[in-house]
C-alpha cells in the first residue's frame, strides 16, 4: 500500500519533511514533482514511469538521494 496521489498542498508539506520520503506508488504532476524536489533528503519515487523534459529539470536540482527505479526511459537529454 501507498499513496498513489497527492494534492499541491499535501505535496507542499512532504517538501518541507525533515526525513527522506518514500512515495513509491505516487504518481505526482509536474508542479508536485517540483516541490517534492525542493527538499534535501532521500527522495524515492519508484512509480514514475515517464519523465518530461520539465520533469526531468525539476529533478535535475534535487541534492539528496534520488530513486527512480520504475523509470522506464530516460532521453539523452533529459540525463544530461
Amino acid at each position: 500500500m501507498g499513496l498513489t496521489e497527492i494534492s499541491d498542498e499535501q505535496a507542499e508539506w512532504f517538501s518541507k519533511s525533515k526525513g527522506p520520503l518514500f512515495l513509491n506508488k505516487l504518481i505526482p504532476s509536474n508542479h508536485q514533482i517540483e516541490l517534492l524536489a525542493s527538499n534535501k533528503n532521500s527522495l524515492s519515487l519508484d512509480g514514475i514511469k515517464l519523465l518530461s523534459d520539465d520533469t526531468a529539470k525539476s529533478l535535475s536540482k534535487h541534492r539528496g538521494g534520488l530513486s527512480l527505479d520504475g523509470l522506464t526511459f530516460l532521453s539523452p537529454a533529459q540525463a544530461e
